[in-house]
């Protein structure tokens, strides 16, 4: 089938321009330090990630930390603006959504973890036209991924809820990391064409020291 061949290629060149599976794998974790923006507001932002899917998140605005975290078995939110000074483990669907958003690159072996893929044609986004491939994960649910037609890196995530809301993911500003693997520095969120939110990393730390807590709720 020459179409889901040309999404192996596009996939596989992709894996290749951000340093290769090996570099990719060698990432267990990483730390983001920089600005998130958000309705005219910037906000110091810290993202830390580690395999298979933990996250801790904390935004500071008004010299307040707002924190959400999941730990690899529940979620947890500590936020004052919301009279919330103590952290707050969230609900059994909540943790659920959040145990599915996995760290490792979801393109590799993607046929392991039972995901396909197909090759869309070209598609226009940011007024730009890229290769444009959907993949179908193993639970059903639908994403098209935006690819450079030179360069083969990742522009643009695309899916649609339920309700009909787009939520696009732009990437860009992509940079050299320590062990020789590319990432992108800016992430920029937009709901039904508008932007909602922007990511953007002054430095990312690969695999930096943490501790087996540091996911926890305190208690």
């Amino acid at each position: 089938n020459v179409y889901s061949q040309s999404a192996d290629e596009i996939v596989q060149k992709y894996l290749e321009a951000l340093g290769g599976i090996e570099k990719l794998q060698e990432i267990k974790s990483f730390k983001l330090t920089g600005t998130m923006t958000s309705m005219g507001i910037d906000m110091p932002v810290t993202i830390v990630a580690a395999e298979p899917n933990k996250i801790y998140t904390e935004i500071s605005f008004t010299g307040q930390s707002i924190i959400s975290a999941f730990n690899g078995e529940y979620k947890w939110d500590q936020n004052p603006l919301m009279q919330s000074t103590l952290p707050i483990k969230a609900t059994v669907e909540e943790s659920e959504a959040a145990s599915k958003e996995m760290y490792e690159n979801v393109f590799i072996d993607y046929k392991k973890k039972g995901h396909t893929i197909s090759y869309e044609g070209i598609g226009n986004i940011s007024f730009s036209d890229f290769f444009k491939v959907k993949m179908t994960t193993n639970e059903g649910d639908e994403t098209f991924y935006y690819f450079d037609q030179e360069s083969y890196l990742l522009h643009a995530t695309e899916t649609t809820t339920e309700d009909g809301i787009v939520a696009t993911n732009i990437f860009s500003e992509y940079d050299l990391l320590e062990n020789g693997s590319y990432k992108h520095f800016t992430t920029e969120i937009l709901v039904n064409g508008e932007i909602s939110m922007g990511i953007y990393a002054s430095e990312i730390e690969i695999n930096p020291e943490l501790d087996d807590s540091f996911f926890d709720m305190p208690e």
